[in-house]
């Protein structure tokens, strides 16, 4: 599969390859330039891959803390937390951030190689009241990321960004359009997650990159970045055959809550605190 923005990628002269059935670009000019530039600077990353579910209604919040390891209910509208899904044995099924988008609605960004079993194994853990929406395909996602990511947006946007703490978002207007915009990261730096309606997404990116400030980063840094900081990755050091105590160490593992795979995940993690 290819992204809107593929035929960017290529006159940018970005060398593609395979990524979780994506054909996405590595790099532009180099992985350890795009790296550097990322942690001085501001680089774009093309993050379309990524999967966007929504879930409503009046059951969804007790739906979600029992699907996610981390506690949604004490969630404000308009913040956002990283957690697991699990499968009962505490096989890691994916790592994902869920957004509050109101009292009853709830967007899940998940990984683009586990969407469809994400999707499957949700669903047959709904409440019939709780509404799910796959809204991947509708969605476009650019990670603006970098020390001078504000200053350097607005620049190219011509307009003030709203003032968002560490993992909170807003859902604005951006350019005439409706986006919604996170302060979260893959990278460890300050920056920005831009979802946006998908037929827009080549609009933002040629008009970030258009001043020269912002330059373009790929699939390449965007993993040495993680590694650097100690992020996991799917299908790395998360997998099904694992539970996510090896890979955080309980971070991001509420005990006082009840959610899918606990017993194993509990099991696993006091015997790591016994040794």
């Amino acid at each position: 599969m290819r992204t809107p923005l593929y035929a960017a990628h290529l006159a940018l002269g970005a060398r593609m390859a395979p990524f979780a059935g994506w054909d996405m670009p590595i790099q532009y000019t180099s992985i350890l330039g795009e790296h550097e530039y990322t942690r001085r600077a501001t680089s774009v990353f093309d993050i379309c891959h990524m999967g966007e579910f929504e879930l409503s209604g009046p059951t969804a919040l007790a739906d979600l803390e029992r699907l996610l390891t981390m506690p949604v209910a004490a969630l404000a509208v308009g913040q956002c937390r990283y957690g697991y899904l699990l499968r009962d044995d505490g096989g890691v099924l994916d790592d994902l951030t869920c957004y509050r988008l109101g009292p009853e609605r709830f967007w899940l960004v998940v990984n683009a190689g586990t969407r469809a079993q994400d999707a499957a194994w949700i669903r047959q853990h709904l409440e019939a009241a709780t509404q799910f929406v796959d809204r991947s395909d509708e969605i476009g996602k650019l990670d603006i990321q970098g020390p001078t990511a504000r200053a350097t947006t607005e620049q190219a946007l011509g307009l003030r960004l709203p003032d968002l703490g560490y993992f909170r978002f807003a859902e604005i207007t951006l350019l005439g359009v409706p986006c919604l915009l996170s302060r979260t990261c893959y990278t460890g730096e300050f920056g920005y997650e831009l979802y946006c309606p998908v037929q827009t997404i080549g609009a933002f990116w040629a008009r970030l990159l258009a001043g020269g400030a912002i330059q373009p980063a790929g699939l390449g840094a965007r993993d040495t970045l993680r590694l650097e900081m100690g992020y996991a990755l799917y299908g790395h050091e998360l997998t099904l055959a694992h539970t996510p105590v090896g890979a955080a160490r309980g971070r991001y593992i509420h005990s006082s809550k009840e959610f899918i795979g606990k017993p194993a995940v509990m099991a696993e993690l006091g015997a790591v605190i016994a040794e």
